[in-house]
């Protein structure tokens, strides 16, 4: 699908010399967010590499196919998890190099320490941005320090998982498994194919400036607090994340039974019905979220 002078353009241009095997995005692209001219960035290879290992697809490729079958059938919550990564534990996490010496050695020591010595700082959050990359690059001079384009970040409006279950009522069948702020931080909720109304505090935007009455900002506040002292705060952090996708995935058998009894007996309130659940549970998300966020200032009430 393409117009019909894609192939002039390109020769017009000087973007191809019609000589060579024509392709689009060596063509029209350009490099990719590292400067590479490739049809793909960091975050789509390390996504590409976790569902298709078999494939042995490295950084060395310029080109990467456009989609992959997965080695392995995906749930919901591998393709959360997926969105949500940073590549914690990979050569590109750049949380491993804020190094400190692990307790019991003297913090101020001539003596060097190695990496076995020590242990990843707790300012370490692997949503730096440009000008904290910049600081500890000067005051350590390691080239690793360096920007990387992870999967989540920090300033995402917001992310989805699409479910489709064609054996269900469409009604019931279709769920979007949404989060507002950094998918690596909020936990997500269901919005489902038959609801026809949503949670006021979701009918407003939060992108250009603060509001209580938006849902974006009692998760964005709570997340950004949370990760100026990351290697802490996510321990109760991202438990309470993880707990929210296993209620919304345990619940489900009861939400699609529910709905069965009331497409039944009184099918003009089935609206209604998944409308109110989807309400209840982004209630408890902000209640969570408020409380963490109050937890955390009283945490760090001296200092960070």
């Amino acid at each position: 699908m393409a117009s019909r002078n894609v192939f002039a353009v390109a020769r017009e241009l000087g973007l191809w010399d019609g000589k060579t095997e024509f392709s689009f995005w060596r063509a029209y692209s350009g490099p990719n967010y590292e400067g590479d001219m490739k049809n793909y960035a960091i975050r789509e290879l390390f996504i590409l590499q976790q569902i298709a290992p078999s494939l042995n697809l490295n950084k060395d490729m310029d080109e990467l196919p456009l989609s992959v079958k997965p080695d392995r059938k995906l749930s919901v919550k591998d393709v959360s998890n997926l969105l949500g990564s940073y590549y914690e534990g990979t050569e590109n996490d750049l949380t491993q190099l804020m190094r400190v010496p692990k307790k019991g050695r003297k913090l101020f020591s001539k003596e060097k320490w190695e990496d076995k010595d020590s242990i990843v700082s707790s300012f370490a959050n692997p949503w730096m941005r440009f000008d904290e990359i910049s600081a500890y690059y000067a005051m350590t001079g390691d080239e690793r320090f360096d920007w990387v384009r992870t999967v989540a970040v920090p300033q995402c409006a917001y992310s989805t998982v699409i479910q489709a279950r064609r054996w269900l009522p469409d009604a019931i069948g279709g769920v979007c498994w949404m989060s507002l702020d950094n998918p690596g931080q909020s936990p997500r909720f269901p919005i489902f194919a038959g609801c026809t109304e949503l949670p006021s505090m979701l009918k407003i935007c939060g992108q250009h400036r603060y509001r209580e009455d938006c849902l974006l900002w009692h998760l964005r506040r709570t997340n950004k607090l949370a990760a100026v002292r990351w290697g802490i705060c996510r321990k109760t952090l991202e438990p309470a994340r993880d707990r929210f996708m296993d209620k919304g995935l345990r619940e489900m058998p009861f939400v699609e039974q529910m709905y069965r009894e009331a497409a039944k007996q009184e099918p003009d309130k089935t609206a209604a019905m998944l409308n109110d659940y989807t309400a209840d549970f982004v209630g408890a998300v902000v209640l969570r979220w408020d409380e963490l966020y109050l937890s955390y200032w009283r945490k760090f009430w001296a200092g960070f």
